[in-house]
């Protein structure tokens, strides 16, 4: 853009319209200059703007379609979570609210935690029946709409009434220890619990947390083999190079590892900032995701950690789930849903509202009615797609058929006795067919004595003296193959 200086008295101007899609204006070798998108490229003649070129510089990937938004909710605060017991039946919490489908997310119903605290933790045992645990350490056991304080019913059970769980710290996360023998692991900010599913016994564990650490989230994929994901905040405050009082804020995450159901831990990870969850699809393969689209992997139990290529993604993920070992999706803030077919080397982009609209929405859990379904909630709204199956374009190499038949004669040339020596594969025992011909391809005689030698080798005698001089052509065929061997027939 051009800059006209101030003066004292009016001047007179000229409007020039710049062309459609002008993003700047330059001036070189004498040389007005407009650019602008898709490719456009304009110079000016001194009377008029002529387009140069205007055309995409690069191919824009095709925006996948927004995925159907289930329905909307009033909006709460805290972060959503959902879980699914069957093809129909789901539960989505969202603040103190609690919403259920028993048809497939056709209708949903609604209820009201008896608490002003966020349901921080759920976890549904069956159709019927879910356990819920809220931000004031309460954890609540609902059957059919009816809420039992599950805390206060395990007041007087064995390893209970000692431990100050209920009022103590914030419920982060519910699921299983060993379904098998019906183990419950439920985890608060500081403490591991052991719960019997039928409500009869609850064990506390030791977890190894250093002063200023607290627990963000576990795992247990199977009975022995358990995860940990601990966090701190350090702050210190210090003099810049200005001379300003300055404040450092240090945060570091660190997960740990259990081969004894959660009695004793070992650090396998250290030194990573802002995780803020884990995902394990077995006790070998593993992820761990958090802030500035952190998304790492393992593929060894934990042992060694590896950095997910999500194309360059930088916002905070807050979910994760899989469908099966191989497919999986991460969500989190701006709008931000990623899917991996490559188990979780790999991830696109798949966002349910278009990027380029800037969503503000925040997606906080993902879940999975079927193998085909998946479900993306934030605080007030959720939306579904369908799951499509990965297309793997494997190469089909064609190589070149080799022919091993074939036939040698002697002598050559000969005065009427030939003998044919023939070699060739036989898969189902067959006897190769023996036939003369002239250079004409015409039938002169077939010889139908032939002796097998071995299964892969055969010999015949013909007394050719009846022919006339000339060249001949004894052609074999055996299995779909053919082999020629020429001749001279001299009296």
């Amino acid at each position: 853009m051009s800059v006209i200086p101030y003066t004292l008295y009016p001047i007179p101007y000229t409007l020039y319209p710049l062309p459609q899609g002008t993003n700047a204006v330059g001036f070189a070798d004498s040389i007005w200059w407009a650019v602008g998108e898709p490719g456009l490229i304009c110079r000016w003649d001194g009377r008029r703007w002529v387009e140069m070129h205007r055309a995409p510089f690069y191919e824009i990937p095709p925006t996948p379609p927004p995925s159907p938004l289930l329905f909307r909710f009033a909006p709460e605060e805290g972060e959503p979570h959902i879980g699914f017991s069957s093809s129909a039946h789901g539960v989505i919490t969202i603040g103190n609210q609690i919403y259920t489908t028993d048809d497939s997310a056709v209708t949903w119903s609604r209820e009201v935690l008896p608490d002003t605290t966020n349901i921080s933790a759920l976890f549904l045992l069956s159709d019927s029946t879910s356990l819920l645990g809220t931000a004031d350490g309460r954890l609540y056991f609902d059957s059919d709409g009816t809420l039992v304080r599950y805390d206060s019913s395990l007041i007087s059970a064995p390893g209970w009434e000692t431990q100050p769980l209920q009022r103590a710290h914030t419920m982060l996360q519910i699921g299983w220890k060993d379904k098998l023998d019906g183990n419950l692991f439920v985890l608060t900010d500081s403490q591991l619990y052991s719960v019997r599913s039928d409500l009869s016994a609850a064990t506390p564990y030791t977890i190894p947390l250093n002063p200023g650490e607290h627990a963000v989230a576990a795992q247990f994929p199977d009975a022995y083999t358990g995860y940990l994901l601990t966090d701190s905040i350090r702050t210190q405050d210090t003099l810049g190079s200005n001379g300003l009082d300055t404040t450092l804020i240090f945060d570091t995450s660190k997960i740990y590892r259990s081969l004894d159901g959660g009695s004793t831990w070992d650090l396998v990870l250290r030194n990573v900032a802002g995780l803020r969850g884990l995902y394990f699809t077995s006790t070998k393969h593993g992820y761990a995701y958090g802030a500035n689209g952190t998304l790492l992997h393992t593929e060894d139990s934990g042992l060694h950690w590896f950095r997910a290529w999500t194309m360059g993604e930088r916002q905070t993920l807050h979910a994760i789930g899989f469908v099966n070992d191989s497919i999986g999706y991460a969500v989190g803030d701006s709008g931000t849903a990623l899917q991996t077919v490559s188990y979780g080397r790999f991830w696109r982009p798949v966002p349910p509202e278009p990027l380029f609209t800037h969503p503000a929405v925040s997606y906080c859990a993902v879940g999975f009615p079927t193998p085909h379904t998946v479900y993306v909630v934030a605080n007030d709204r959720c939306y579904s797609s369908e799951v499509r199956a990965p297309v793997y374009w494997r190469p089909h190499w064609s190589w070149p058929v080799r022919h091993t038949l074939s036939i040698s004669e002697s002598p050559n040339p000969s005065s009427g006795q030939v003998e044919f020596t023939i070699h060739g594969n036989s898969k189902d025992g067959s006897v190769p067919t023996l036939t003369i011909c002239d250079l004409n391809g015409n039938v002169m005689t077939r010889i139908s004595s032939i002796e097998t030698i071995s299964p892969n080798e055969w010999h015949a005698s013909a007394d050719l003296s009846s022919l006339p001089v000339n060249v001949y052509a004894a052609v074999v065929r055996l299995g779909g193959e053919q082999a020629i061997a020429k001749f001279l027939i001299e009296h």
